[in-house]
């Protein structure tokens, strides 16, 4: 086991199951004191259910969460009076100084016209990080796609000011390494995940995209196996299913117009290929509205990079 390592609580809802959360918390701690192994520790959860006992865990244990939270959207599409729960949930977290919080807000194209909005709301309650995701499941016809761009548009402007009042960005989709490079889906890789049922995946949104799809070749090609049963087996499962993953990447990517290899953005496109498949599309294969939603961020960030560096 290396020196550093991560462990990753997702679901559903982790904190449905927070004693079983703590018990592998505690194993983590018990388990780096007799290898010298150091455990970091994220949490995705959407709020509702964070108790004083859950919070003094996270604080004590330098949790990385991430509060699921559509802003002005949540009312919309999640449970009604969802809003100031999750809002009071927030403000305590945030008086906490060794949790480490991001804020992922989604929207559809039913929803689109509360994002910048919605980012702005959000980091008014002083969040430092908030991650704007786009839905996959829908297909977004074009004037959902219209809609986008004005709102990642709007979204730059909300990233400016909140640059000018703290020095930091805080939007996530503009920040990070504006290197070039090419994609690839990390899991399976340095990364895996353990279903509810014991199986073994190489990311956590595998089991979720292959559910009722059991009997079939793809599902057999990215599974590891349950874990009990890995112990026999380890050796020779690991590589021959990480190999699957590996295939994972943007050079092996496509959509109706080509291969992305082709494309002008390919050394800076990044497509989770299960996110982009959870509408039916087949791994590897990615929507043109998909496509499109890409051109608009990279846009938007290239100009919010060029805004930035003129400022400075």
């Amino acid at each position: 086991m290396g020196k550093e390592y991560s462990l990753n609580f997702y679901g559903g809802e982790p904190l449905l199951c927070f004693g079983l959360v703590k018990k592998a918390v505690y194993f983590a701690e018990k388990l780096g004191r007799e290898s010298g192994s150091r455990p970091r520790y994220s949490l995705t959860t959407n709020g509702s259910l964070i108790t004083d006992e859950a919070i003094r865990l996270f604080n004590k244990y330098r949790f990385a969460l991430e509060i699921s939270f559509d802003g002005t959207a949540q009312e919309t599409c999640r449970q009604e009076g969802s809003s100031a729960r999750i809002i009071r949930n927030i403000q305590r977290l945030l008086a906490c100084p060794d949790i480490q919080l991001e804020v992922n807000s989604v929207f559809t194209p039913g929803t689109v016209q509360h994002l910048s909005e919605s980012a702005r709301i959000i980091l008014d309650l002083g969040v430092p990080s908030v991650q704007v995701s786009i839905s996959a499941i829908e297909r977004w016809p074009k004037v959902s796609l219209r809609r986008l761009r004005a709102e990642m548009k709007a979204l730059r402007e909300v990233a400016i000011e909140n640059f000018r009042r703290t020095g930091n960005v805080g939007i996530a989709n503009f920040k990070g390494s504006r290197g070039k490079g090419f994609f690839f889906c990390a899991g399976g890789q340095d990364r895996f995940a353990i279903a509810p049922d014991g199986g073994l995946w190489g990311c956590f949104l595998f089991p979720g995209f292959f559910r009722g799809k059991e009997k079939t070749a793809e599902f057999r090609k990215y599974y590891f196996g349950r874990v009990n049963d890995l112990a026999v087996s380890l050796k020779k499962t690991i590589p021959r299913v990480a190999a699957k993953y590996a295939r994972l990447s943007l050079d092996n990517f496509s959509t109706s117009l080509g291969p992305c290899l082709f494309c002008p953005e390919f050394e800076t496109c990044a497509v989770c290929p299960v996110a982009a498949a959870l509408s039916g599309s087949p791994l590897g294969k990615i929507p043109d509205d998909v496509c499109e939603i890409q051109r608009i961020q990279l846009r938007e960030r290239r100009k919010l990079d060029k805004e930035l560096t003129g400022a400075s």
